[in-house]
């Protein structure tokens, strides 16, 4: 997500103050909102996909399930460093300047003085979820290009997920059988079992119209651009 401000006629991105844990509860009726038409969607989007996957059966020992359970944490952060990605990457085909990247503990920034990325902490228990921010280098049809930036994120997750959707299909067994997997080929379809739901996950709950912690989703910003047009 990104949040913005008008200066001298340019949008740039405004840094909002660092919440603390105790503001947590605060807009809980948007994050329920966004929480619950998420889960549905990736619920019905799920039951899809296993019906189409033909899910294997699994003969996973007490190590395998402590890997993947290991590996949960890992799965979902990259999860959402490629949802950030995507909005610097679609935001860089339109000519914004990356400036910010944050997801989970990791904080990216560029430099005042501009010369390369500084790497930090971020401390910022709401801003878990990743942040991206660019600044543009012209006001030249900043309307259009501010909608392509916020819709690289949601465009990044459905992307990476239907990608992994597509590796589950080509190993899944044909039509009357069923694979047994064991040891690391179980753990790893596990692991892109879930990345490729919490991918599609995202993709939807991001798209979902609301408004945590001053921080307008991607959905929102989008039908804000489109009901000024």
């Amino acid at each position: 997500g990104s949040r913005s401000i008008t200066r001298s006629g340019i949008r740039v991105i405004r840094k909002a103050p660092c919440l603390g844990v105790a503001e947590l509860g605060v807009n809980t009726r948007q994050f329920l909102i966004q929480f619950v038409a998420g889960g549905i969607g990736g619920g019905v989007g799920a039951v899809l996909l296993l019906m189409t996957i033909r899910l294997p059966r699994f003969d996973l020992s007490a190590l395998d399930v402590a890997l993947l359970l290991l590996a949960l944490l890992p799965v979902l952060f990259v999860v959402f460093a490629l949802h950030e990605l995507g909005h610097l990457l679609a935001g860089a085909a339109v000519r914004f300047r990356p400036c910010l990247y944050i997801v989970g503990p990791l904080k990216l920034e560029r430099t005042r003085a501009d010369r390369g990325w500084q790497a930090g902490v971020n401390r910022c228990v709401p801003l878990f979820g990743g942040l991206a921010a660019g600044i543009p280098d012209s006001v030249d049809n900043l309307r259009q290009r501010m909608a392509i930036l916020i819709a690289g994120g949601p465009g990044a997750s459905l992307l990476t997920g239907l990608v992994a959707l597509a590796v589950l299909i080509a190993v899944r067994a044909p039509a009357g059988e069923r694979y047994t997997f064991s040891g690391a080929t179980a753990v790893g379809y596990l692991v892109l079992l879930v990345f490729c739901l919490l991918s599609l996950l995202v993709a939807t709950s991001a798209l979902v119209p609301s408004t945590t912690k001053g921080y307008s989703s991607d959905g929102k910003q989008l039908l804000r651009f489109f009901q000024n047009d």
